[in-house]
């Protein structure tokens, strides 16, 4: 599971990258040779954050996944127990089958069937429950990276701060650009203190 958050995560921030480059590109001048100029005339800065390192070490997250994926477990435990004794019950009737009336196989029937949908539906609830809290943490998590680096900005002035992942859109970084580690410092600061 956690790699399905990771891999959601980094497609919502490419998408979302992609969509402020678009915007703000729109909003710049081009030069002759192609290079982007901010309204004073000078190269835009660019910085980039590696998404996959921040998400494998910012504390906010960790603590989240730690916690979804102990709920998952939880949940799948119940779902196996319900099974399990759901399973039980039909071998229980199928042993006892050659000594019941025809009217008591067919209660027993429908007393399994009702078990087996009420079951089905449980694991869909629990499964809807499961996909509502990770579009919750992934709605936070957005948030505070948004919000991080809004205030990072301030006294930066990146023109564009990019997502790079391993399985993203940016093939190549120079490590000059990376401001990873010091972001990751910042929130996690951020993070402790909200604890």
């Amino acid at each position: 599971m956690s790699r399905t958050i990771i891999y959601i995560w980094n497609a919502a921030l490419t998408i979302a990258l992609i969509g402020l480059i678009v915007f703000v590109s729109g909003n710049k001048k081009s030069t002759s040779n192609g290079n982007v100029l901010s309204g004073d005339g000078k190269g835009a800065s660019i910085a980039y954050v590696n998404t996959d390192s921040l998400l494998e070490h910012y504390n906010y997250f960790k603590a989240n996944r730690d916690r979804l994926d102990a709920k998952q477990k939880q949940m799948e435990q119940e779902l196996t127990n319900a099974g399990n004794a759901l399973q039980a019950e039909y071998e229980g009737i199928q042993r006892r089958l050659n000594s019941m009336s025809a009217a008591e196989a067919k209660q027993a029937e429908a007393a399994l069937q009702s078990k087996q949908e009420s079951l089905m539906q449980r694991r869909d609830a629990l499964g809807e429950q499961m996909n509502d809290e990770m579009k919750k943490m992934d709605d936070e998590l957005y948030k505070k990276i948004q919000s991080y680096l809004g205030e990072y900005n301030k006294e930066h002035k990146f023109a564009y701060i990019l997502g790079f992942t391993r399985t993203g859109g940016i093939l190549l970084a120079d490590p000059k650009l990376d401001i990873t580690k010091e972001v990751l410092e910042g929130m996690n600061k951020a993070y402790d203190k909200e604890k």
